[in-house]
């Protein structure tokens, strides 16, 4: 019997709204330079995706909800937190 196969790949869980599937970690841990910036390339994308997946989804409840939508998210700025 032969034991298990190391690089067998692994069922990845479906992804969720408003979270990358591709969980980073650290990606100083690849020595390899282009599988590094793959790696790196491909969570940007996928944060970038769920950002935009985030807001569409909180502006169809706006609509969605009319008058009663909570007001819009406002930037941390300094003058802001100095209040």
């Amino acid at each position: 019997m032969a034991p298990p196969n190391k690089r067998a790949k692994k069922n990845d869980e479906p992804k969720t709204d408003g979270e990358p599937a591709f969980q980073m970690r650290n990606p100083s841990h690849i020595k390899n330079k282009m599988k590094r910036q793959l790696v790196m390339q491909k969570f940007r994308k996928e944060k970038k995706e769920a950002k935009k997946a985030a807001q569409l989804k909180r502006r169809r409840e706006a609509e969605e909800m009319g008058e009663e939508a909570p007001a819009k998210m406002e930037p941390r700025t300094i003058d802001n937190t100095r209040e």
